[in-house]
């Protein structure tokens, strides 16, 4: 057998194999009344990152309204940094098994986000994206068959509309994906992890 055709079989099995994707998920006591509300059935959920574990080492990205003034709000961290944050209360991984080549097209996609911007306005329609809407749009981008969610859409309270400047909200809860049978709870806990 000639060296590129083994290293071409080499390079397909690697490509094939199991491995897991997590989406991370944390509370906090400063949030959780705000965002918990808007969640479909995950009452302790205020934040969500997506992850996988390389070379043992976790890599959780998520972005985070707490970007100084001109930085990304695009956030790499481990799990410890993603999961230790003041007020923490809640926190839970949720895995799914894609193939390694998965994980090579998120790492590759993942780069095109380092300038994104925090949406505060909460509007899908912007080039602006907050934490749930991150996750949604790196997955579907990556296999929109696989991962296929839909908005939620929901009447504002008088004080959440005038807020926002809209009376109706359509937006990705933090826990959206919590109703697709792909992502199975691996671990929870209340106060840090171990």
């Amino acid at each position: 057998m000639k060296w590129w055709a083994l290293l071409l079989v080499v390079h397909v099995f690697y490509a094939q194999q199991p491995t897991s994707l997590y989406l991370v998920t944390r509370g906090t006591a400063s949030k959780l009344a705000l965002v918990a509300p808007f969640n479909l059935q995950d009452r302790f959920a205020s934040h969500v990152g997506i992850g996988f574990i390389e070379q043992g080492r976790w890599n959780v990205f998520h972005v985070s309204n707490e970007a100084t003034a001109n930085a990304s709000a695009l956030v790499q961290t481990d799990l410890d940094g993603f999961t230790q944050v003041p007020d923490m209360i809640y926190w839970a991984l949720w895995r799914t098994t894609v193939d390694a080549a998965f994980i090579d097209r998120l790492k590759h996609l993942l780069s095109t986000f380092e300038d994104v911007g925090f949406d505060f306005d909460f509007d899908l329609d912007s080039r602006k994206l907050y934490c749930s809407e991150f996750c949604v749009q790196l997955l579907q981008r990556l296999d929109s068959d696989q991962f296929c969610f839909e908005p939620i859409s929901r009447r504002l309270e008088p004080f959440q509309a005038a807020l926002l400047g809209r009376t109706v909200l359509h937006y990705w809860p933090v826990d959206f994906f919590q109703i697709n049978n792909r992502f199975v709870l691996e671990r929870i806990g209340f106060g840090p992890p171990p």
